[in-house]
């Protein structure tokens, strides 16, 4: 997995208590458009390999930017 583009990413998780928004840490690895929505994929933490994909109003770049981003 490579480490690059540290992010959070909100997501639901449903508790005995009811569903709750959290916060998890991750590593953006792909930003694309499906269906006309903008799509980021997060691999979690760890080195499970397990990846999702999220709408990116969700997901928040913890440096403020890609950075495999193109150069000027």
């Amino acid at each position: 997995m490579i480490k690059r583009n540290p992010c959070t990413v909100k997501k639901v998780e449903y508790t005995p208590n009811g569903a709750e928004l959290v916060e998890r840490r991750g590593y953006a690895q792909e930003r694309k458009t499906i269906d006309g929505e903008e799509q980021v994929f997060v691999m979690e933490g760890g080195d499970t390999g397990i990846g999702y994909w999220y709408p990116s109003s969700d997901v928040t770049l913890t440096h403020g930017k890609w950075t495999n981003a193109k150069r000027q």
